[in-house]
């Protein structure tokens, strides 16, 4: 069954996952950045999203791509892996929704849990990251077990509590300012107006203004500009100016450049 996976990263974990399982699937691994600027129609039998949860929901071009997907993929297995830092909740239910919305249909949905890059609230350790790496191995290969049987699975989502409080709550409310809450971010004293933050944008939503980075408010909260800023010199609000800061391990800097 020939697959295509389309993924959406800020700080390397979905790119990771999704590199991995096409290694596993012999898959074709196409950027959604670069998807969602045409219709997507794929030749591929098998359509695989890898994204993360933010905010307990879909980042905004996820939305984006799922409403790309020309209906003429319908029939096709399209499955989805939302990465996470603990709480899927109802992230994956969402996407089952919009694809239903365009007629196609979700035949699998599953959690992968790995270190958050949200470092103004968690800070992962070097070996729980560890432990959760090892552990997101052992669950790739039972996805891509699953995948390749071409069988529906139940979509994986988080308990009742999260899925009311924090996706139909929360993530409807952020999911209407997520645009604007750039914001938030602003510039230390270390900045050196190196560009690398705009070069990192998934979406394009940074450009340097006299050697200071300026947020256009189509931001997807991916925090690749914090988190990847090599003199750690973006910070968000009050809250992160003495964390350390987060990339996946096994994805190199250039990998997360557009």
């Amino acid at each position: 069954m020939k697959t295509t996976i389309y993924y959406f990263t800020g700080t390397g974990n979905s790119l990771k996952i999704a590199r991995d399982l096409a290694s596993k699937l012999d898959a074709e691994l196409i950027p959604m950045a670069e998807a969602v600027k045409t219709d997507i129609l794929p030749a591929s039998d098998c359509i695989g999203i890898v994204f993360p949860v933010y905010i307990w929901g879909l980042p905004l071009i996820v939305d984006s791509f799922i409403h790309k997907l020309s209906k003429q993929n319908m029939g096709k297995y399209i499955f989805a892996i939302a990465t996470n830092g603990g709480a899927v909740s109802g992230a994956l239910l969402i996407a089952q929704k919009r694809l239903r919305a365009k007629g196609l249909k979700l035949s699998a949905g599953f959690s992968v849990i790995l270190p958050s890059n949200f470092i103004s609230v968690h800070q992962t350790s070097a070996e729980e990251q560890q432990r959760l790496f090892a552990a997101a191995e052992v669950k790739l290969d039972e996805i891509a077990l699953k995948v390749k049987s071409g069988k529906p699975y139940l979509v994986e989502k988080g308990s009742v509590g999260e899925r009311i409080l924090k996706t139909g709550i929360a993530y409807r409310f952020f999911s209407l300012i997520m645009h604007k809450m750039d914001n938030d971010f602003w510039t230390d004293t270390h900045c050196n107006g190196c560009g690398l933050c705009s070069k990192v944008c998934p979406v394009q939503n940074i450009k340097i203004e006299n050697g200071t980075p300026k947020w256009l408010h189509h931001c997807q909260q991916c925090y690749a500009c914090m988190n990847l800023c090599p003199n750690q010199a973006l910070q968000y609000r009050k809250m992160t100016e003495d964390k350390k800061r987060y990339k996946n391990p096994y994805v190199e800097l250039k990998d997360l450049i557009y």
